[in-house]
């Protein structure tokens, strides 16, 4: 006998369901048992008509990192299982790396999901000040006399990529360039969701970290895009200490050290080339006012 009111808890039941589907046609059983309270033969009854294929909420996490880049060492350690099992899982259900994956050289691919220590946000920061990302790769270039930074960044990393060193020429001068170069859309993810894009040099902005880990990204960023300048002018020791970035993320940093770090900076933000965001720079003069800065940093 048709009751509707029975139905129409059911197509409830079957949307929400819906709702719980985070990658592919995957869910979870024991969710579904949870949020409907029901018994395991129910939950069965109603993945199977929606079509969906149970599965452990761990493979589904390890799914989708498998599928957005992650080498499989890496998710071996991690979930605790054999790199041939993953691979063989990924088969099984048409699970692919994305286009120009290399699995060859391995690097942490996670290590800017969660921004909770000195060093992660030092590169974060130098990152933000002297790197790039494309859809597929993370790239840090700086004149090879300053490689031994890239160095120290691969190793944090645990990357097994090679700096690759060549010769930049320009209408004036010739440099010779070293670059980091990690491709993985992981990774790229995770400083997208930190707020940075393809078009940084234009779209900047200051990532939402922690407050503790401020300073550790600032002074990444100063060594990076900043200078500081100690000189003596008719008899008198003068300093200056200056950040170039975009406008929105200079005014977040100023606002921060101002506010949190009592720093004063006694000129406002300038325009450094007729560009629309980017090339301003942030000024502070002073002894007092530079020293301050330098010693919190």
């Amino acid at each position: 006998m048709y009751i509707p009111q029975k139905q129409n808890s059911i197509l409830f039941e079957l949307e929400l369901i819906k709702s719980l589907v985070v990658f592919r046609n995957f869910i979870d059983k024991q969710k579904v048992q949870e949020i409907l309270k029901c018994s395991s033969k129910t939950a069965e009854r109603r993945i199977n008509t929606l079509s969906l294929v149970h599965m452990n909420s761990n493979l589904i996490e390890l799914l989708i990192e498998y599928e957005n880049g992650i080498d499989t060492k890496t998710l071996a350690d991690k979930y605790s299982c054999s790199s041939t099992n993953i691979n063989a899982l990924a088969r099984r259900h048409n699970i692919k790396r994305p286009i120009g994956f290399t699995n060859k050289l391995k690097s942490d691919f996670t290590f800017f999901d969660v921004i909770d220590s000195e060093e992660k946000a030092y590169i974060l920061g130098f990152f933000a000040a002297d790197g790039h990302i494309s859809k597929y790769e993370f790239k840090i270039a700086l004149a090879s006399k300053d490689i031994d930074i890239l160095e120290k960044i691969k190793t944090s990393m645990k990357s097994d990529v090679e700096i690759k060193t060549r010769n930049r020429k320009t209408s004036f001068v010739s440099s010779e360039i070293s670059e980091l170069n990690i491709s993985s859309t992981y990774l790229v993810n995770s400083l997208e969701k930190l707020g940075f894009t393809r078009n940084k040099t234009v779209e900047c902005t200051f990532p939402p970290i922690p407050d503790d880990m401020y300073l550790h990204f600032i002074r990444g960023y100063l060594d990076g895009d900043g200078s500081f300048t100690r000189y003596i002018t008719k008899g008198y020791e003068k300093f200056c200490l200056s950040i170039c970035g975009t406008e929105t993320f200079l005014l977040k940093l100023k606002e921060i050290l101002e506010l949190k770090y009592n720093c004063n900076f006694n000129s406002k933000i300038s325009k450094r080339f007729d560009t629309k965001n980017c090339c301003y720079e942030l000024k502070m003069s002073g002894k007092q006012n530079v020293i301050h800065l330098l010693s919190i940093l």
